[in-house]
Order: structure tokens, then sequence, then C-alpha cells
């Protein structure tokens, strides 16, 4: 069985064909029409595998979206069971605990800068960052409205609607 690529390609050489004065019309317009039946029987197949394809993608989206609650879970429990460590080790003074399969330390970090104040600081430990970006509907809409919008143009592409 030929392919969708295969089909369009014979559809062509029959258009091509009908070019030629030689040849009888009638039957090169018949063979296109059957040609064109093909053609939409093989895309008919591509649907469904299109569909399958759509179908298969959805639940690996509902599979991502369900384990990534599930790791959400995890390490919000992990974060638990880590302060109720940290605030036992505390109560009871305890620097380390030691076992045969865990070693727990509590550990006092580094520290990280905590702002209170914005207002309050020295400017140079303010850094200033500059962000610009294209606005493509402010864009589009001067281009429909007939304006020459030098180095940009809207482009249309053709999409296929499945339904």
């Amino acid at each position: 069985m030929a392919t969708l690529y295969e089909l369009c390609d014979e559809m062509i050489e029959l258009q091509d064909m009908m070019e030629d004065p030689d040849v009888d019309a009638g039957a090169i317009k018949h063979a296109m029409e059957l040609k064109k039946d093909e053609i939409c029987s093989k895309a008919v197949g591509y649907l469904k595998v299109l569909a399958n394809t759509t179908a298969d993608r959805t639940a690996i989206n509902e599979e991502i979206a369900r384990l990534t609650e599930r790791e959400k879970k995890k390490k919000a429990k992990e974060e638990s069971l880590t302060e109720a460590i940290l605030a036992a080790m505390q109560l009871c003074s305890i620097d380390k605990i030691e076992t045969s399969l865990f070693t727990a330390k509590a550990k006092l970090s580094n520290g990280s800068v905590t702002i209170t104040d914005e207002e309050l600081l020295d400017p140079k430990f303010i850094k200033e960052k500059r962000s610009t970006s294209i606005d493509k509907t402010a864009i589009k809409k001067a281009i429909l409205a007939g304006e020459d919008v030098e180095g940009a143009s809207i482009e249309k592409t053709l999409s296929l609607v499945v339904s």
C-alpha cells in the first residue's frame, strides 16, 4: 500500500499528464478522481493514528501531572520529617544522631540575607536590571492597519483542523 506522500506524487504526475494534448483527458480525470479517493482513504488512516497519538500524549500529560502531585506530597513529607527531627534534636540539645544506617547532624547554615526594608538600603547594594521585549500584538495591529513595519511581517500558516 502506498504512503500518502507517494499517492500525492502520483496525483502530481497525473496533473502533469493533463497538460499533454496527446493524452485522453477523460481517462486522466477519472484516474485523478480514483487517486483522490485513495488519498482521502489514506488520510482517514493517518487521522486515526493522529487520534491515537493525541490520546497517548493526553494520557502521558495526565500521568506527568499525577506524578508531579505525588512528588510534591513526598517533598512535603520530607520537609515535615526533617523539621520534626530538627525540633526534637534542638529540644534535647542533640547535635548528632548515629546509627548503623544513618548519621544525622544539626548544622547551622552560613546564613542567607533577608531584606526587611528595601528603601533603607544603600544604593551601592542595588543592581539595576533592564529588560526589553517585542510587542508582537502591537506590530500585528499596525500591519493590519496598513502601516509598513520594517523588520516584521505577518506569516500565515496552513494547519489541519480535526473535529
